[in-house]
């Protein structure tokens, strides 16, 4: 291993798929949550999604077992416990302007484009056997065959976090049915409560140059 970096992972923006990339390369550092600000040692990665996909995503995990489509009072609960994370990513961006942004919808099923973005940081090409334990990772197809696993062990539980692969940070739930595809949540969430959350996260979207 020959490179350290601090990242700092935002639950629902794909940050486990980039903590297991980094891994499979580098030394990780810091691995730090949504839920405290920290002081970085070594160059700054923070993660950010679209964060309308974020919402659809924290309502499949914490609601689904609960109502078959997304209601409004529930979408207001994931919005409401969402705020916190959203309010220390955004401070964590202003406190370190010269952080690297990793946006999800760059490394979607893209093992190339996380392989530049592994290089950069490396300072040197990946290997060969590098590249692959990164696209395995990248792809979908390793973390479906981990979460089918845990599905064996689910039992009664309606719970995702209560069943988790230690390795990879995989837990029951951890993909959804649109296999974490950019822009699911205008499938997932009735499109009559969408102009209320496009005004709700506007200025987030903008300020981190996604479309409405």
């Amino acid at each position: 291993m020959d490179a350290k970096i601090s990242i700092f992972r935002t639950p629902r923006t794909g940050s486990t798929m980039l903590k297991r990339a980094v891994l499979a390369v580098m030394d990780l550092e810091d691995d730090e949550s949504s839920h405290s600000l920290f002081s970085p040692k070594y160059p700054l990665v923070v993660t950010v999604r679209d964060w309308r996909d974020v919402l659809a995503s924290h309502w499949r995990i914490r609601f689904a077992h609960i109502e078959e489509k997304p209601s409004r009072f529930r979408i207001s609960c994931s919005m409401n416990s969402l705020d916190a994370s959203l309010e220390r990513l955004q401070t964590m961006i202003e406190l370190y302007p010269d952080a690297t942004i990793w946006r999800y919808e760059e490394f979607y099923r893209e093992p190339l484009a996380m392989e530049v973005f592994l290089a950069r940081i490396l300072g040197r090409r990946l290997t060969y056997a590098e590249f692959c334990k990164v696209k395995e990772v990248v792809l979908p197809n390793r973390a479906l065959q981990i979460q089918n696993r845990l599905e064996i062990r689910r039992g009664e539980t309606k719970l995702p976090f209560s069943i988790e692969d230690k390795g990879s940070g995989i837990h029951l739930d951890h993909i959804g049915p649109a296999g974490g595809f950019p822009g699911a949540w205008k499938a997932s969430i009735p499109e009559e409560f969408h102009e209320w959350i496009n005004e709700k996260y506007t200025e987030t979207l903008k300020l981190w140059g996604y479309e409405l």
